[in-house]
């Protein structure tokens, strides 16, 4: 009877931990930062990281149309005359380059501030790449679909990322930011990723 008793413990324990293990572990299985929920919602690919991409065109990526609750394929989500990627977050309050700390005035009023670090990612909107560009950046093949397919032709791979990695002099005040990811960890707000435009 003990041995029973134990074995359908563990039993538990093992599906108990399959169950959180589980859903978690699937919820992002691109790595991404998007969830796979959204993703399916919107027919973006699962197995391909989404989160640079813009199959809309409207220049805001995956990973700021899934943050502000905007759809990924539809250039002007809230249907108000503008695209979403020129409906910015905001713009560079200040910066100060001794203490790191980097104040954004919010689009829609106020203001948020929190350190940039040497693992923030800062990106600026490289505008002669994009002329450079055929301006499709994300709409693959002839019909200029974006699907699911990988490989030359495919809407997944990673070229036409305009942007490029800039330093700390671009937070010049005034500045437009697109996007801005803010994480809180032992009590400090820490800029993860910012794209500039």
């Amino acid at each position: 009877m003990r041995k029973s008793t134990t074995a359908a413990l563990a039993a538990l324990a093992f599906a108990l931990l399959m169950a959180l293990a589980g859903p978690a572990a699937a919820r992002d299985r691109n790595g991404d930062r998007i969830p796979d929920r959204w993703e399916k919602r919107h027919h973006l690919s699962l197995k391909v990281d989404q989160a640079k991409r813009d199959q809309d065109g409207d220049g805001l990526r995956n990973r700021g149309e899934f943050k502000a609750g905007l759809d990924p394929r539809d250039e002007d989500s809230d249907d108000d005359g503008t695209d979403d990627g020129d409906e910015h977050a905001g713009s560079v309050e200040r910066f100060d380059a001794a203490t790191g700390k980097l104040t954004i005035a919010l689009f829609g009023g106020g203001s948020i501030s929190g350190l940039v670090t040497d693992a923030t990612e800062i990106e600026c909107d490289d505008d002669e790449a994009r002329a450079s560009h055929d301006g499709d950046e994300d709409r693959s093949g002839p019909s200029g679909d974006d699907d699911d397919r990988s490989g030359p032709g495919g809407g997944d791979d990673d070229e036409g990322d305009d942007d490029e990695d800039c330093g700390t002099e671009a937070l010049t005040a005034g500045r437009k930011v697109d996007e801005a990811e803010l994480t809180l960890s032992d009590g400090k707000a820490t800029f993860r990723e910012i794209e500039l435009d």
